[in-house]
């Protein structure tokens, strides 16, 4: 639904039910410079190594949705 960046985190809004299916594929991707998730319903936190991984990860996933 949307992803968006603060400091080190990422922020992926999901549909009601997606969240922890969502987290669960992004642990198992092993981005670069992600460190791990944790997850609700229907919200993902990425946590980043670095603002700047944040907002790469961040991009690459918008592309990946066709959000970009």
């Amino acid at each position: 639904v949307s992803i968006d960046v603060g400091g080190t985190l990422v922020v992926l809004k999901t549909p009601i039910g997606h969240g922890n299916a969502l987290a669960i594929e992004l642990d198992r991707a092993r981005l670069e410079g992600a460190l791990g998730t944790i997850a609700g319903d229907d919200t993902v936190f990425l946590a980043a190594r670095s603002e700047i991984s944040a907002r790469r990860i961040a991009k690459d996933l918008r592309e990946l949705a066709d959000m970009a």
